[in-house]
């Protein structure tokens, strides 16, 4: 099921179950995730976009 169907599915619910979706959601806005990535592959990564991008970070520099 695809978020398109899920919102029809939700626009058909009575409207004490529409509120019950409401606080779900609002609940899922609280429980946002971060996440971290490896101090090695960031390091790895910089250096490439750095290397592959040097002339722009030289102008943006100037």
């Amino acid at each position: 099921m695809n978020a398109a169907e899920i919102i029809q599915e939700i626009a058909r619910l009575p409207e004490n179950e529409k509120g019950k979706v409401v606080e779900f959601v609002e609940a899922l806005k609280g429980t946002k995730q971060v996440r971290y990535i490896d101090s090695a592959v960031v390091e790895k990564t910089a250096d490439k976009v750095f290397r592959e991008h040097a002339p722009l970070f030289e102008k943006l520099a100037q």
